[in-house]
């Protein structure tokens, strides 16, 4: 029996109508949901306003401003922000990496492209170019790399050396999200 006819003998058969109580019965094994109000998180509301008024009068009586604690808060949420986005940047590019790319060069596909990497940064070797490492994250090159293309989930292109790399795989990764691509030739790398 072949998938069409498996198909046909499937599309003739009509499922029998559910009965009036089997949702009844299929609700009664799972708990009930509690109704949820503001008042839980606003009794939460006059500790915190305390603990920070305690906090703002501490650094003042300190010498320290508020400023240097916003600084410091500022601070933070950065750092915390780069090492999200370096998380998101090493996952994305394992994925990239184990899915085999397709690299074309100039439009033309490259059947002899390595590449490979680790972590946060992926590089490939562009025969007779040299080798290049790719990240999605500024922080992963040092912050010295600029923007030279764009990630868009099915696809990764950029320039280097005045020719344009593009690296193709099956699936959307990243979620489709489009970002730009920071690129660094090794040899400058090495340099420093």
């Amino acid at each position: 029996m072949t998938d069409n006819e498996l198909d046909q003998l499937l599309n003739r058969w009509r499922a029998p109508a559910a009965s009036s109580a089997l949702r009844e019965r299929v609700l009664e094994r799972f708990p009930r949901r509690e109704r949820r109000s503001f008042r839980r998180p606003l009794r939460w509301a006059l500790p915190i306003a305390a603990a920070l008024c305690i906090l703002a009068l501490a650094t003042a009586q300190n010498g320290h401003s508020l400023e240097n604690l916003a600084n410091g808060v500022q601070r933070l949420c950065v750092r915390v922000d780069e090492f999200i986005g370096s998380m998101w940047a090493a996952h994305i590019l394992s994925a990239v990496r184990n899915s085999h790319p397709k690299v074309y060069v100039d439009g033309q596909l490259l059947s002899e492209t390595e590449y490979g990497g680790r972590g946060a940064t992926m590089w490939v070797q562009v025969p007779g170019e040299g080798r290049y490492v790719i990240a999605l994250h500024p922080v992963t090159l040092g912050g010295f790399a600029l923007p030279a293309g764009r990630f868009r989930g099915r696809d990764l292109e950029f320039q280097a050396s005045g020719r344009v790399v593009r690296m193709e795989w099956g699936q959307t990764l990243g979620f489709g999200a489009e970002r730009p691509v920071y690129v660094m030739d090794i040899a400058t790398l090495r340099r420093r």
